[in-house]
């Protein structure tokens, strides 16, 4: 998603060529697949799902990804919670 993948690992013109740092959480989204095509809830009912899938998520991720997307040379700062979700953020 960014440019520098590593602060300390960079090169100078690395980090000058940075334009956007984007500051903030980075949590992980899980995304259910439901069964059965278009799935109509209601209250009270159970509804089956399948596997999960993982993604990024939160204002530097989403916000980091985005300018990326649109040519801006980014920079991600960014706080990661508990350790079990750790783990899964750098392979969403």
């Amino acid at each position: 998603m960014s440019d520098i993948q590593h602060g300390e690992s960079t090169t100078q013109a690395e980090r000058e060529a940075v334009v956007a740092i984007v500051a903030g959480h980075i949590c992980l989204d899980v995304f259910p697949t439901l069964v059965g095509g278009s799935v109509q809830f209601k209250p009270g009912q159970t509804v089956e799902a399948g596997p999960v899938v993982f993604s990024t998520g939160g204002a530097v991720s989403n916000t980091g990804l985005a300018l990326h997307k649109l040519g801006v040379s980014t920079g991600l700062m960014g706080k990661v919670g508990l350790p079990s979700i750790s783990w899964e953020c750098p392979q969403a």
